[in-house]
């Protein structure tokens, strides 16, 4: 979690509860992303401030030059070789630079970026940019791949584990899924949150979307149908509660992380579900609830 003061709070997925505070700025940390093999942690900020820390020691590793402004949006690629941000303010515009030596690429684009996302196997660089839509860019050469037609701001990007669809969130509380091969629609969009979608990831099978809102909510969604699954999960009950969401890397938890108090974790596996609900209920299922439950399955004891 970012902090006005500068500070990035890690939060300990067991327990989602503080475990060690980074102090990154001396103001405003505003978006932080872990490299996929977790040993880096990017962290941005104002006045375009951003740099790479170790994220077992937090120690520094190196600064990152060449921005300006208010700076929401950082991505490492999937190989971990780059670092994506972008500027807020100003003259905006989106920078790569290379995480080994620190140096930028020969990458720029003049683009107000809300979140950033490079696409599975790293060739392209997805930006987010509220009014100005959604914009799709080839890593190498910067060049204009796609910009899909919307009818509201986007807020937030996700690619499918396999690239065939990029998921784009909207400043509405609604959600488009869009083909990869011509950046046109597929099937109908998704509609249940109050606020605008501020974070959106697929699970590492595909099948499921997790989505995260401005309304305190957060959703499970079907891929394949595009509709709820499950009742939206409050986080925070507040009208504007800025909610994130992240899944660990085998997409069995998802953690919900709300500004202003306590995280949730949720477990996405059902081999999972049967431990948990005993956990809580300290008993086991009677007759009566199972019949209730599970209408024509033959009664077994599940917590024993």
């Amino acid at each position: 979690m970012t902090h006005e003061n500068g500070t990035v709070e890690l939060i300990d997925t067991a327990t989602l509860g503080p475990r060690a505070v980074l102090e990154a700025f001396d103001e405003l940390a505003l978006a932080t992303d872990f490299s996929p093999n977790g040993r880096l942690l990017a962290v941005a900020g104002d006045k375009g401030r951003l740099g790479l820390w170790d994220a077992r020691t937090l120690a520094p590793v190196r600064r990152l030059d060449g921005l300006r402004g208010w700076v929401q949006a950082v991505a490492f690629s999937p190989d971990g070789r780059r670092v994506a941000a972008g500027d807020n303010t100003g003259d905006s515009r989106v920078l790569i630079w290379d995480v080994g030596s620190g140096r930028r690429t020969a990458f720029e684009s003049a683009f107000t970026p809300s979140q950033l996302t490079f696409s599975p196997d790293g060739r392209w660089l997805v930006a987010a940019g509220r009014e100005r839509g959604v914009e799709v860019r080839d890593v190498a050469s910067g060049r204009l791949v796609g910009r899909p037609r919307l009818d509201e701001m986007a807020r937030s990007v996700a690619f499918s584990p396999d690239g065939a669809l990029l998921f784009v969130g909207l400043y509405n509380g609604t959600g488009t899924f869009l083909s990869t091969e011509d950046w046109t629609p597929v099937g109908p969009g998704i509609r249940g949150h109050g606020q605008r979608i501020l974070t959106a990831h697929f699970t590492p099978d595909g099948r499921t979307l997790a989505t995260s809102s401005a309304d305190g909510t957060a959703q499970l969604w079907d891929v394949t149908t595009h509709r709820a699954v499950g009742a939206p999960l409050v986080v925070e009950r507040n009208d504007l509660s800025f909610v994130a969401t992240v899944l660990n890397r085998d997409g069995s938890y998802l953690y919900a992380v709300p500004t202003g108090t306590e995280g949730l974790q949720l477990a996405l596996t059902p081999r999972r579900w049967p431990g948990l609900a005993c956990r809580i209920a300290g008993r086991e299922l009677t007759e009566r609830e199972w019949a209730e439950a599970l209408p024509g399955r033959p009664y077994r004891q599940l917590c024993a």
